[in-house]
């Protein structure tokens, strides 16, 4: 028996397949939402704040926290 004449690991493959994109959807999502809160909390600390280097060592703080919680997440997955 040859190994792509297997219906069950043809479909399993295809499952897997179909999977990806919904696992890679949320994954940008996850990072695009987090990122985009490290601007608006930069946005609103430059408004309340006049230490520009305070605000930009807290979105960079936030920016590495946000790739930490995504790590999972490898940029290949994304496309």
């Amino acid at each position: 028996m040859r190994w792509n004449s297997s219906p069950s690991l043809l479909a399993a493959i295809f499952a897997f397949a179909l999977a990806l994109p919904g696992c890679a959807s949320k994954c940008k999502q996850a990072l695009t939402k987090c990122r985009y809160e490290c601007q608006r909390n930069y946005q609103l600390c430059q408004v309340k704040n006049t230490d520009v280097w305070y605000c930009q060592t807290q979105y960079g703080n936030c920016d590495v926290k946000c790739d930490d919680d995504n790590k999972s997440c490898s940029n290949w997955r994304f496309w």
